[in-house]
């Protein structure tokens, strides 16, 4: 919540991999098809997702390669990882793999 407050108030800039508004559908799609959320709502949060009007970069695909051999982690989370380190900037994550590898 502190995030997204400082974003809507101007404090800081969100980027991401060009892979996340995949990840955020999927992740939509899934709860809807396991009925913890209904279609409804989930389409209001994809819209609510787009207009943050999150940056997205292409990143090097063989940089991810390169970070998931080491690191042992699947494209998907490498590519976050590529793009922290490659911008200098900090992971947005709750997933304690990642956030460790930074």
């Amino acid at each position: 919540d502190t995030i997204f407050s400082q974003y809507r108030a101007g404090l800081i800039k969100l980027v991401s991999t060009t892979l996340l508004p995949y990840e955020v559908i999927n992740s939509l799609y899934v709860a809807v098809k396991r009925k913890r959320i209904n279609r409804k709502y989930a389409l209001g949060r994809i819209k609510e997702f787009l207009d943050y009007e999150i940056e997205l970069y292409q990143i090097d695909p063989k940089g991810i390669f390169k970070i998931s051999y080491k690191y042992d982690l699947t494209a998907y989370d490498a590519s976050y990882i590529y793009l922290a380190k490659s911008e200098n900037l900090p992971l947005l994550s709750l997933d304690e793999k990642l956030t460790s590898v930074i």
